[in-house]
């Protein structure tokens, strides 16, 4: 048997350094059963681990301001993705359907307060971005934040210039015309719309 183990790895960029601080990345690794030191590993992961290889809904259900419409991600068991579900409140049955799902594998979805829109964070472009999409799933995800940087040519493992960090925790929320969040040096912000 194996346990998992955290490690965290400081990241920076120029415009996380400019808010005072190196971006925290944390990675999940197996250690084998006769290095067990007989501590919970597990039990104490922080938040943005939390999904690693769990299955069933791992962030949500959250709710429009009418409490018709809701968003979350799961993952079923023996997927290798995450799904993003939106369902709507019709005669008294809430109904499901799978908004995005497969390599996109989002995570960490809010709704707008009219049930109108929702985004989420998911790292289709290799970088962890914000994107938003209708609720009804009319029209394709938009990448709100990180825009192009996949396409700049840098040596591995140089820092990506202007990257904008996703949320540390639960907290992306609509309001208005902007999408806010928890960044690990302070609250961010975007313009979505």
């Amino acid at each position: 048997m194996s346990l998992l183990a955290l490690s965290v790895v400081a990241c920076t960029s120029p415009a996380v350094e400019s808010r005072g601080g190196p971006l925290l990345v944390s990675r999940l690794t197996q250690v084998p059963a006769e290095i067990d030191t007989g501590q919970p590993l597990v039990a104490n992961l922080p938040a943005e681990s939390d999904s690693a290889n769990r299955t069933g809904t791992l962030f949500g259900p959250y709710f429009d301001g009418q409490q018709r419409r809701q968003v979350w991600v799961r993952r079923e068991a023996g997927a290798q993705f995450t799904e993003l579900l939106v369902s709507e409140l019709d005669g008294g049955v809430w109904v499901d359907r799978v908004l995005v799902g497969g390599i996109t594998n989002p995570d960490r979805p809010a709704i707008h307060p009219d049930g109108t829109s929702v985004a989420f964070i998911a790292g289709l472009t290799g970088l962890a971005s914000v994107w938003t999409m209708p609720f009804g799933g009319a029209a394709d995800p938009v990448q709100q934040t990180n825009v192009g940087l996949h396409a700049v040519k840098r040596a591995p493992g140089a820092r990506v210039v202007d990257f904008v960090p996703p949320p540390v925790d639960d907290s992306l929320q609509f309001h208005g015309d902007m999408l806010q969040w928890n960044g690990p040096d302070g609250v961010l912000s975007v313009r979505w719309r």
